[in-house]
């Protein structure tokens, strides 16, 4: 009897909804995006977030990479950019001077037409990313995964947002891969990439360390600080130091910016934005029991199997839950994890379900204006816990 994830549902079927999917986002994107200039027809910035990279990008192209973390500055230029009377977000310096000296080139050109690179350069950085998660998957099942990536609600709102969650999406897929071809001074060097995002980082780490993988975690620490060395032999010290000094603004997100239920995933920023400031700390400590009781069940499964497509699932997983600032962009980390554990030899009813519920729990996103809370965190508990019980010892 066969096993796989199309004993329920035909491949024609599953592909007809995610091309129903995909053809419902690329109309809407277009149809808001023909306007020309810096704002769509909904009267946003095209690209949105896009524009905090870019702004540190014509900082450091200006020869002003010092004041890279003066926010005062940063948002000066942002309106310098903008220069429009609508009402629109400003943006603060949070990522790492790496980024900055990365988007200088689209400094070079107006922002609306670095808008239109940046799209074309997460096209292909999509489609790297589907190219090789689609080598692990049976040959029936792999235009499942162009379709079902290029229509995964994560990944349609990189584009809307301008963000850069395709890197990490890369970053994780070929050095999961790498590792598990035992290249492993590759695969830390590619993982070392998060370092442009710090705290989707933590997890990988973790990842790493239950499984006793010292020579990938060194590597990738090490190519952690040869993104530092670069910056410092191009930027200089000063804006190094000032990131450093910035990294208290983390602290203060929730009460710079206001994310509704579909853009909020973290554990203890879900907590915090329904309780209020004063439940910080209680906040972060439920958020740390999450971390203990997915770390702990990934251990427990890691030394039960060898299994490729179980392991990187959990990494993706690990990286999520350690996140303390975890938006809906940054959920295009779930995408390998549901394809990868709809692979296996063994697929019992019982893992498909929460499976079905971890792709929903992103898809649907939008879903949680409605209900008030995110249901990812619940849903990547359930898929652990599942594992958890499926890879258990048969004592019998």
């Amino acid at each position: 009897m066969s096993t796989t994830l199309l004993d329920r549902f035909s491949s024609l079927t599953i592909k007809r909804f995610l091309q129903l999917c995909f053809f419902g986002h690329l109309v809407a994107f277009v149809g808001v995006h023909t306007r020309l200039g810096a704002f769509d027809w909904l009267g946003h910035l095209h690209g949105r977030d896009f524009l905090q990279f870019y702004t540190a990008g014509k900082i450091v192209l200006d020869g002003e990479a010092t004041r890279l973390y003066d926010q005062d500055h940063f948002i000066a230029v942002e309106e310098g950019v903008i220069n429009s009377e609508k009402e629109w977000p400003r943006y603060y310096s949070l990522y790492p001077p790496a980024v900055g000296l990365l988007a200088s080139p689209f400094a070079l050109v107006g922002f609306p037409m670095a808008v239109l690179l940046w799209w074309a350069i997460l096209v292909g950085l999509f489609a790297l990313a589907t190219n090789e998660l689609a080598r692990n998957v049976i040959h029936a099942e792999r235009s499942l995964v162009w379709w079902g990536m290029f229509s995964f609600q994560p990944v349609v709102t990189t584009f809307w947002d301008g963000q850069l969650s395709a890197v990490w999406l890369v970053a994780i897929i070929f050095g999961f891969t790498s590792q598990s071809e035992k290249r492993k001074v590759k695969a830390g060097l590619i993982l070392s990439l998060l370092a442009l995002k710090p705290q989707l980082g933590i997890g990988i780490g973790v990842w790493l360390i239950l499984q006793k993988d010292w020579k990938t975690l060194f590597w990738m620490f090490v190519g952690s600080l040869l993104q530092q060395g670069v910056v410092f032999v191009i930027l200089g010290s000063g804006v190094v130091q000032g990131y450093f000094a910035n990294l208290e603004i983390y602290s203060k997100l929730q009460g710079l910016y206001f994310f509704d239920p579909s853009y909020q995933h973290s554990v203890s920023g879900i907590l915090i934005d329904k309780l209020g400031p004063d439940f910080r700390w209680s906040a972060r400590l439920i958020h740390l029991g999450m971390i203990l009781i997915v770390t702990g069940l990934s251990y427990l499964i890691i030394k039960r199997t060898k299994d490729f497509g179980i392991r990187a699932s959990l990494g993706c997983l690990l990286a999520i839950v350690f996140a303390p600032h975890l938006l809906l962009y940054d959920l295009v980390l779930l995408a390998p994890a549901i394809v990868l554990l709809t692979q296996q030899a063994k697929r019992p009813p019982s893992l498909m379900v929460v499976v079905l519920g971890l792709y929903l729990s992103g898809m649907l996103a939008f879903g949680y204006q409605v209900i008030g809370v995110s249901l990812v965190p619940v849903a990547i508990v359930c898929v652990v816990a599942v594992l958890a019980k499926q890879t258990q010892p048969n004592t019998r």
